[in-house]
């Protein structure tokens, strides 16, 4: 596929094709951990928030992955470009995804493993939890 000619890098009727994956410019994850405890009906809710950029064909979603701390369990949630956008546009701004941890999910601390990130030209960028703090 080939990203709109209004969005393409070079000039606007260049049509070429989109090779960059989208980038994240800052990320914020609150709380960086949770602490599932075995209270009954407890939800632990996480915001994450970023700063995305892509040239081409613009920001699709992003998927943030999380472990439990003896990595036998995992969750994944989404942030969709088009719905969690609190501002910019399609090629750059600010993403918002809420989530929760229920108290039936494995006991004790979850973090943040890895985010990634996918443009509408199926490129695609995946940042580890170790190099995400950076950008905090």
């Amino acid at each position: 596929r080939r990203c709109p000619t209004d969005r393409c890098p070079g000039t606007p009727t260049s049509g070429m094709p989109d090779p960059e994956p989208p980038a994240l410019s800052w990320f914020f994850l609150s709380p960086v951990q949770v602490d599932v405890t075995e209270q009954s009906g407890t939800r632990y809710y996480v915001e994450a928030w970023m700063y995305v950029t892509d040239i081409g064909s613009g920001f699709k979603m992003a998927e943030l992955t999380f472990t439990s701390s003896t990595e036998s369990s995992g969750i994944r949630t989404y942030t969709y470009g088009s719905e969690d956008r609190i501002t910019g546009g399609e090629n750059e701004g600010v993403f918002k995804a809420k989530f929760w941890f229920e108290s039936y999910d494995e006991g004790g601390l979850w973090g943040l493993k890895r985010l990634w990130l996918s443009d509408y030209d199926s490129n695609a960028r995946t940042y580890e939890a170790k190099h995400l703090y950076l950008f905090g």
